[in-house]
């Protein structure tokens, strides 16, 4: 569960490196919120799997918690920046 958080915040800083490097060029805007929308959906699938391990293995409960603490920490940082790329895209093309 580490490396998962560990390489979906590597791939998130490279995305939002690739946007500043690459800002004028659209492809790249959606290939970010792409990337996003993919990884809040994985996020969800992975707090789901382990919400319903607490109940299959319950003398693990502390970790699948901390699983789940960790796995919200990075859900709301992703889901905020994309909602917020959609948002000015969406503002930016019917100006």
């Amino acid at each position: 569960m580490l490396i998962y958080f560990i390489g979906s915040w590597i791939l998130g800083l490279i995305m939002v490196i690739l946007m500043f490097c690459f800002g004028n060029e659209e492809i790249y805007s959606f290939i970010f919120i792409f990337f996003s929308g993919f990884n809040v959906i994985v996020n969800f699938i992975f707090i789901l799997f382990q919400a319903i391990m607490i109940y299959i293995f319950p003398e693990n409960k502390n970790e699948f918690l901390k699983s789940i603490v960790l796995l919200l920490f990075n859900l709301p940082f992703i889901l905020i920046y994309w909602v917020l790329i959609v948002i000015t895209y969406w503002i930016l093309t019917n100006i």
